[in-house]
């Protein structure tokens, strides 16, 4: 993660193809979804850069990740699986940018069936085309990610920085990172207790933010799914 986690290292040389082969399983994707959303929204201010809506549609969640330039990510988790869509929005891919409103050749292409209708939700789509230059897919059943043969220009398709945060998930990292963006250093004992999955409890969260406003703090648990909160 650290200070090249978003925004930064944008020509890092991996594209969606070798992101499909380093990303976890989709527990472990969903797992460090919710904690990088958790760990935002106590620390994020009004602009945390992750979230997480655990009920965002009937039987699928959503993870989230906005730069506050145009540059995201969502990852929709359903009973059918998983679809990651990422949008680096001055990647030569952007299907707005080069004028033509038409998706990268092969982007969708081997996207399994069930998972179409998510890469159809409205969320993701404007003018009818989807806001992507990249994405990934896996099955409850598959054993890899999938994502489509592509043929890749030379500035990539934001795999190499956008998913630097996810792929780089540490409490010391995301101490280092939240201290250059929020400009207050969390206490990276209480960050590694949420990575650690112990319930977060207004004392924990105050030793990460002390300006965070404790009564946000149960709203956050529901919407993310982490937990209930602890007394103390």
């Amino acid at each position: 993660m650290g200070e090249v986690s978003v925004g930064c290292g944008r020509k890092s040389g991996m594209n969606s193809a070798e992101l499909a082969r380093m990303l976890p399983g989709i527990s472990e994707v969903r797992r460090r979804s919710v904690v990088l959303a958790v760990l935002e929204g106590v620390t994020g201010g009004d602009h945390p850069r992750y979230s997480f809506d655990a009920g965002w549609r009937e039987g699928a969640a959503l993870a989230s990740m906005a730069d506050g330039s145009g540059n995201e990510y969502s990852i929709v988790f359903a009973d059918e699986g998983a679809l990651v869509i990422g949008f680096d929005h001055e990647s030569e891919m952007n299907p707005y940018g080069n004028g033509s409103q038409a998706l990268w050749p092969g982007l969708l292409l081997g996207l399994p069936p069930e998972l179409v209708r998510w890469a159809e939700d409205p969320r993701f789509v404007e003018d009818g085309v989807l806001c992507a230059t990249l994405c990934l897919w896996r099955t409850p059943g598959s054993t890899a990610w999938g994502a489509g043969p592509i043929s890749y220009p030379e500035d990539g398709d934001g795999a190499g920085w956008l998913f630097r945060g996810l792929l780089g998930c540490s409490p010391e990292l995301y101490a280092s990172w939240a201290t250059n963006v929020h400009g207050a250093p969390p206490d990276v004992e209480a960050v590694r207790a949420v990575f650690d999955g112990h319930p977060l409890t207004p004392a924990l969260a105050l030793r990460m933010n002390p300006a965070y406003d404790t009564a946000s703090l149960d709203p956050l648990l529901e919407l993310t799914g982490y937990g209930p909160v602890a007394a103390g």
